[in-house]
Parts: structure tokens; C-alpha cells; sequence
């Protein structure tokens, strides 16, 4: 993949040349797939796994995310993948899911965290040899 910057006309006319195919910004956004994906994602992540009697589950969080790692890798290797979408549209939605990602891992796991680091906990760990 080879990234040119000018007007659209001299994209077209250099991809032409080269003998490959322009995919030019636009301000359409397909949406679908990464829909899609996220569903998917999320369905991944509700089904849990016995093993030995200790249920294992990846977690919806975990599941949309590494939906949204595969359909990033699929892109990179076929930039037509997925349609169209808008340069700021996919940075909003990269920021605002990895934000919601940490967010709600934060909640889920700080009131376990606080919980352990209860009683003696900080004792031990304020007079542990170093």
C-alpha cells in the first residue's frame, strides 16, 4: 500500500501509472461490519467455558475488543475490507472505544482492588524488606 497526498485527479492518474487502485478519502462511513464485529465480539464474549469445574470466560469487554483488533488486521491487509470510512469517523471511534474499554475494566475491577488492598494487606506491603 502506497499513501499518496494531492488532488484527486493526480491520485488517480499516479495509481493509473503504477497499475494499482485509489481508494480516495471520502466522508461516507460503512459502519456494518464494524457493527458487525462488534456483535460478534460481544457474543465471543458471554460464552463461558468449563474446564475441570473452573468456569472461564474472555468477558464482553475483551470480546468487542479483540473483534475490533481482528477487523483492524483484516483492514490492514485489504484496505477495501470493511467500505469506506471517514479518517476522523475511525479516529473518534479508536479513541472512544479504547476509552470505554479502560473504563469499564477500571470499574469492574477498582472496588476488587480497594477490597485487597484492605486490613494488612497495606501493612505488608509498607514493611516488606527491599
Amino acid at each position: 500500500m502506497l499513501r499518496l497526498i494531492g488532488p484527486d485527479a493526480a491520485i488517480k492518474a499516479a495509481v493509473k501509472q503504477l497499475g494499482g487502485h485509489a481508494i480516495l478519502p471520502t466522508m461516507k462511513s460503512e459502519v456494518l461490519y464494524l457493527a458487525l464485529a462488534m456483535l460478534v465480539g460481544y457474543l465471543v464474549g458471554i460464552v463461558t467455558v468449563t474446564v475441570s469445574g473452573i468456569p472461564f470466560a474472555l468477558g464482553t469487554s475483551a470480546g468487542v475488543i479483540m473483534a475490533g483488533v481482528g477487523v483492524s488486521y483484516f483492514r490492514s491487509r485489504n484496505p477495501n475490507f470493511g467500505g469506506p470510512v471517514h479518517e476522523g469517523a475511525r479516529s473518534f471511534l479508536q479513541d472512544f472505544g479504547l476509552n470505554a474499554f479502560v473504563a469499564v475494566l477500571s470499574a469492574n475491577v477498582g472496588p476488587k482492588v480497594i477490597s485487597a488492598l484492605g486490613g494488612d494487606t497495606i501493612m505488608w506491603l509498607a514493611l516488606r524488606p527491599r
